[in-house]
């Protein structure tokens, strides 16, 4: 019994020893896992599709400042353009009018050299009516010009970059010079058409 209690003791006394160090330890938890790299990586299909959604709406924003770049530019075109395009309509109507004043020059003296040299002379009346139709249609025609190049010139009164179709009013503009040129060649040929009338009836003395 003696030895019993002998061979216990250390054994009593270890336990004393270590339990109150076992019981003053902490008792760890298990530590949160954290997530790997490849899992950090890897999307829900909802994030992905949010991710997804805001890419889109990036795209799709409007760029305000490429959008307000571009309609100044055009507006500086359009102004360098206007510019442009006043400045040749002040030709074009120099030009016409220096036409028109050259033929109206022509026509003067064709019917003054009819009224003394020609009409004089013995004529029928189909020759002194052929030369009066000759002489309406050269008046006939130099209104037609003169009303044309008034047109164009209003039209391009129009012009302006804050209209709202400036390049319809140009296409106009335009339109409408190309009739002026075309009523000036028809005035043109009616002033030569009576020209050459009193011409041949003056050769052929008063016989046409």
């Amino acid at each position: 019994m003696k030895n019993k209690l002998i061979l216990f003791t250390p054994v009593l006394f270890v336990l004393l020893n270590v339990a109150p160090a076992l019981a003053a330890r902490p008792v760890s938890t298990p530590a949160t896992k954290q997530p790997t790299q490849a899992q950090q990586n890897t999307k829900t299909p909802q994030n992905q599709d949010s991710l997804q959604n805001q890419g889109a709406s990036q795209v799709n924003k409007p760029n305000t400042t490429g959008t307000a770049n571009m309609v100044q530019n055009r507006v500086k075109a359009c102004q360098s353009m206007e510019a442009a395009v006043k400045t040749r309509s002040q030709n074009m109507n120099q030009f016409s009018f220096k036409v028109m004043e050259t033929l109206g020059t022509m026509t003067n003296r064709a019917t003054d050299f009819y009224q003394k040299n020609v009409s004089t002379q013995t004529q029928t009346a189909a020759q002194i009516q052929t030369y009066k139709n000759l002489a309406a249609q050269v008046q006939t025609k130099k209104m037609a010009a003169v009303a044309a190049n008034t047109k164009a010139q209003n039209s391009l009164l129009e012009f302006n970059c804050n209209s709202d179709n400036p390049g319809q009013t140009l296409k106009n503009y335009t339109d409408n010079m190309q009739k002026v040129k075309s009523a000036l060649q028809e005035y043109k040929g009616a002033v030569r058409n009576l020209t050459d009338a009193v011409r041949t009836a003056a050769k052929k003395g008063g016989q046409q």
